[in-house]
Formats: structure tokens, sequence, C-alpha cells
């Protein structure tokens, strides 16, 4: 799998404000879902903050996490917390559409990604996770820049060396941080995913942060990333 931030990296090119949905404000949610439900009291992906307002409809939770008011994320998954068929997950795609229509997906470790026509919008489908996200670009774009602030982002060498498998998941967040995205992973396991802050370069190749898959709360494996990225400045 590969961390949402720098796949958008790739795909973010002059990409114009959201339009429904994704941007919608809470009045037009409301009309969109219907009752709200009682928060879930999850955090949004990225853990920036956003205000969570839940909605049921066919069959399927929207999370909705609003900045400033207007929806810059959403989660999606099946009330019955199970996995969604190619064919329910082609049907959320199509319900999430708006006036656009979505660009043939690029699927990279197991995650696939589509990005709206009107280029308002990502949708992202981890393969084995009962999660489907939607996202805008003022919401990658403040994760983004959220990490560039951080600083002491750790090396390859220093990771290598601290995580192992067994560890405690809060040993690893209290070494490291909050990760710039988390994402579950079957029924009991999940995703902590750091990203470095962006380079300055307009290409670069090497070390891209590392992924911690957790199970339980205890660490099963570590994913080291390297890859070609091109860096937006």
């Amino acid at each position: 799998m590969r961390t949402l931030i720098l796949i958008l990296s790739v795909l973010m090119v002059n990409i114009i404000p959201c339009r429904a949905n994704v941007g919608d404000t809470m009045d037009q949610c409301i009309a969109r879902y219907g009752k709200r439900m009682p928060a879930s009291g999850v955090a949004d992906p990225a853990q920036l903050g956003g205000v969570a307002v839940t909605f049921q409809q066919n069959g399927c939770n929207f999370e909705v996490y609003l900045f400033n008011g207007v929806v810059e994320c959403e989660s999606i998954t099946k009330i019955d917390s199970s996995l969604f068929s190619d064919q329910e997950r082609d049907k959320v795609v199509q319900m999430e559409s708006a006036s656009g229509s979505w660009a043939k997906p690029v699927t990279t470790h197991g995650q696939t990604i589509w990005m709206r026509s009107d280029g308002a919008a990502i949708f992202c489908y981890l393969s084995g996770s009962p999660l489907i996200l939607v996202m805008s670009k003022s919401y990658i774009e403040l994760a983004s820049e959220t990490k560039r602030k951080s600083s002491g982002f750790p090396s390859e060498a220093e990771v290598k060396k601290y995580v192992v498998p067994g560890m405690n998941e809060e040993d690893v967040i209290k070494k490291f941080g909050v990760p710039g995205i988390r994402m579950p992973l079957g029924s009991d396991g999940e995703v902590l995913d750091y990203v470095p802050p962006p380079s300055r370069k307009e290409m670069t190749f090497g070390y891209g942060g590392f992924e911690v898959i957790v199970k339980n709360g205890k660490v099963t494996d570590l994913e080291i990333v390297h890859e070609t990225v091109r860096i937006l400045k």
C-alpha cells in the first residue's frame, strides 16, 4: 500500500475547488443523507481536527469531516462492517461522482485511487479494508502542510532500529508522533502511515517514509517506502 499524500502529490495539478458531496455544508449533507446520527468519535484520517458527523443511507455509514463548515473528507463503511464487493464499491463511486465522473483508477500496493473528472476530489479504496475514503484537495494540502511544519522526521536507519514486531502501537506513536494517515486493515488491523515533509526537488527518488502494520495494538510488520515522486512546489 502507498501513502495517499505522496500519491496525490503526483495527481494534484491545477485542481479546482470541490463541488457537492466533498464540499457540502451541513445543511446540504442533511438534505442529501437525511437525519444525522451520533458521531462515532473517530478522528478524521489525518487527525487534523475536523468536526465529525455521521449519516446512514443505502446500508452505509457516511462519516463526514467538516472544516470551517465545509466537508473536506468523507469515510464510508457498510453498516454491518463487512467488506465492499466490487459491485458495491463501484456503486458508491457513482454515488460520489456529483456532476463529474471518475477517471480510470490507478492501483498501487493494494490501494486503488480515482481522480474525479472535475479534479475536485480523490476517491481511495484499500483492498481488504471495509473503508472507502473521499478527500478534497484542501484536505490533502492541509495534511501535507501539517507534516511540513513538523520537524525531526526519523531516518530510515532509526526507524529500522526502533520498530520491531511485537512492540506496542502506543510506543510507536510516542516515538514518532501521530501518523499522517491511519487506515484500517482487515477486521482487526491498522496501517500507521508516516510521510516526510515534501522536498523542494521537482523529482526525487529514495526514502519516502514508512508504514507500520499493527494488529490488536501490536506491531506485526514494517514497510520502508522507496519511490520516485514528483513533488509540487
